[in-house]
């Protein structure tokens, strides 16, 4: 009897599968929940401050002793709370509206808001990616990609801490459609407030990115967002304070076990602690990973047939030069998954294989990561996993005559 033949098309199915049994575990665990669990979920903190934000306190929304008090008063009996809310003013004023909910009661429908955005953002990005022509059962390929994409660790842990990523996510997503489709102004919109709402310290590597695209639009697009969310701060807190947010901010950091973190920071906190070397040394990763996204960008502008391409290695380097990333921020994956996976299918099995072969070393990775908190070895395997990604995608670039997107292609034949 003839061996099995590994065709992309085994292969995904096989992840679609491992994927729907983690949904399905992942489903039970959430809908049984304590009220403890529940109250020290990320999802608190953020209760917290929309709370504050809706009862009137402006100046002094990131007080630390006023956020304890009201953190405390929530999840009594228990004491153990999530840490402070450090998020932009903006998310406050987005989470405001739940508080108006009992805190068990929004985390569930928070939860929830966050997993459509998802679902969202990855139905999206099939119906953007760039599909071979042609393509034999197209949909039958689509389907267990878009199941892999949502069965994987960064949903599946910002559903059960009640995070934010889901929305960055459906604006990565909403960025890339816009871009497709020549409106590069919205894209860069959407990308400045995806990020800047919440997670501004993942798109830092992605900013870079965009400048050395030198696309004017998008730039401009990409201001004007953020200079939205700076005057909606300023009017929501006034000046006073955002200089309160910014120093809780830099306070915040030192409460976080620098190991913990899934980017360079927390590859090298893993192997020698939380000293100074160790920050010194993630830093240098991390700026060599931010200097690879303007590479990938300087390419994408010589050679738009590389878009795709260079938009996926940007994104994870920038991931793994964060300076906090964890194991729900990984959602932002999902959607370049797709893209990915799409663009390599235009050129054959060898290069779906390649593309499954790192979602299958990110998985992997993020599984060994997931909740340890223990040192080297083996140390953090994420950032290194996310490099690989960034490598690669500098490496397939490098020949603009072989990388060209599909959607190129198929303008081009038209």
């Amino acid at each position: 009897m003839a061996p099995t033949r590994l065709t992309p098309a085994r292969v995904l199915a096989g992840f679609a599968g491992v994927s729907v049994v983690v949904i399905l575990a992942v489903a039970v665990i959430w809908l049984h929940l304590d009220p403890k669990s529940v109250g020290r979920s990320d999802f608190t903190n953020a209760y917290t401050g929309g709370t504050l934000l809706r009862e009137g306190h402006r100046t002094d929304l990131y007080d630390a002793r006023l956020q304890a008090s009201l953190s405390a008063s929530l999840i009594l009996p228990d004491r153990e709370g999530p840490v402070q809310f450090v998020a932009p003013p903006p998310a406050a004023a987005v989470v405001a509206p739940f508080t108006l909910l009992p805190l068990r009661t929004a985390y569930r429908v928070w939860s929830l808001v966050q997993l459509t955005f998802v679902i969202a953002a990855i139905a999206l990005a099939v119906r953007a990616a760039p599909w071979p022509p042609g393509m034999r059962a197209r949909r039958s390929f689509q389907w267990p990609a878009a199941v892999a994409a949502l069965g994987s660790l960064g949903p599946v842990s910002l559903v059960l801490l009640g995070q934010w990523d889901g929305l960055a996510a459906f604006g990565l997503s909403i960025a890339y459609w816009c871009r497709q489709r020549d409106r590069h102004a919205t894209a860069g919109f959407a990308l400045a407030l995806a990020f800047g709402l919440a997670k501004p310290h993942l798109a830092i590597g992605i900013a870079v990115y965009i400048v050395a695209l030198r696309d004017r639009r998008l730039i401009a697009g990409a201001v004007g967002g953020a200079t939205a969310l700076a005057v909606c701060a300023v009017v929501l807190v006034s000046p006073s304070g955002i200089a309160a947010w910014i120093a809780i901010d830099r306070a915040d950091f030192s409460n976080y076990l620098l190991r913990t973190q899934l980017s360079f920071t927390g590859f090298f906190a893993s192997w020698l602690g939380g000293t100074g070397v160790a920050v010194v040394l993630g830093a240098a990763a991390g700026v060599c990973a931010i200097a690879g996204c303007a590479v990938l960008g300087d390419r994408a502008r010589r050679h738009c047939g590389m878009f795709t391409w260079t938009l996926v290695g940007a994104l994870t380097l920038s991931l793994a030069a964060a300076p906090h990333l964890l194991e729900h921020d990984l959602t932002l994956l999902s959607p370049a998954f797709i893209w990915a996976l799409a663009t390599a299918s235009s050129r054959g099995e060898p290069a779906t294989l390649r593309v499954l072969g790192l979602w299958g070393i990110v998985w992997f990775a993020a599984l060994l990561d997931f909740g340890s908190l223990g040192a080297a070895p083996p140390g953090r395997v994420v950032p290194l996993a996310l490099a690989a990604c960034g490598v690669a995608a500098l490496a397939a670039t490098r020949n603009p005559h072989s990388t060209a997107d599909a959607q190129t292609v198929r303008t081009a034949l038209s």
